[in-house]
Order: structure tokens, then sequence, then C-alpha cells
């Protein structure tokens, strides 16, 4: 545009044909180049949730029987405050002060418990 083709033939024995122009308007291939490396990262991230998807899932399944044999039971409590004090009171009815576990992680206080029943036939 700004460069003719009598000043290109002139400069020619330095400047190589795709010598670069400075024009009016944007170069289109770079954004093109972008556009297309965008879309193969997408592409590849896709692929590789859905990977991550069927990895956890699978992950799930062989996990199922061990969670289906320990019992989740919700709990219930009474949260007492009194400035900044507070006292939390959880029924612990059914287990021993053994089979508890009291754990301070980070800013939250962890409770759990576990205890085995036995069964009446003699089998465990």
């Amino acid at each position: 545009m700004l460069c003719s083709h009598g000043f290109q033939s002139a400069l020619s024995p330095f400047m190589d044909f795709h010598w670069p122009v400075r024009s009016l308007w944007p170069e289109v291939r770079p954004l093109l180049y972008q556009q297309d490396l965008l879309r193969r990262n997408l592409q590849e991230l896709r692929c590789s949730l859905e990977l991550m998807h069927k990895l956890q899932h699978k992950i799930l399944e062989e996990t199922e029987p061990f969670q289906s044999s320990v019992a989740v039971q919700p709990v219930s409590y009474q949260l007492d405050k009194e400035g900044e004090h507070f006292g939390l009171t959880l029924d612990t009815r059914g287990f021993s002060p053994e089979e508890l576990s009291v754990r301070q992680v980070g800013r939250k206080l962890r409770v759990s418990g576990k205890t085995e029943k036995k069964q009446e036939d003699g089998k465990g």
C-alpha cells in the first residue's frame, strides 16, 4: 500500500519479496495463527478434561464397595456461643471414648468416630 512496486524493485537485491511492509491495516496472518493455536489448546484441554472425568469415574466405581460398607449417619449437635468462646455438644451414643478422634485441621475442628458391630451368628 504505502510501498510501490517501483520502490520494491529498486531495493530487491537487498530485500526479500516478503520483506515486512508497513501499512495502515494490521496483518491478518498472526491473528489467524493465534486463533488456530488457541483452538488447538482448547481441544487439548477438552480431551484432558474428558480423560480426567473417565479416570475419576473409574476410581469412584472401584471405591464404591468400600464406601457402602462405611455407614455415615447424620449427627445431632448443639452449638453454644458466649462472647468469643463457644461450646459444641455432639451426640456420641454408640461410641466409646477410644473410638472417637478430635483433631484441629487448620481453622476447622474434625470429630470422627469408628465402631465395629459384631454379628450375633458368630461369623464376625
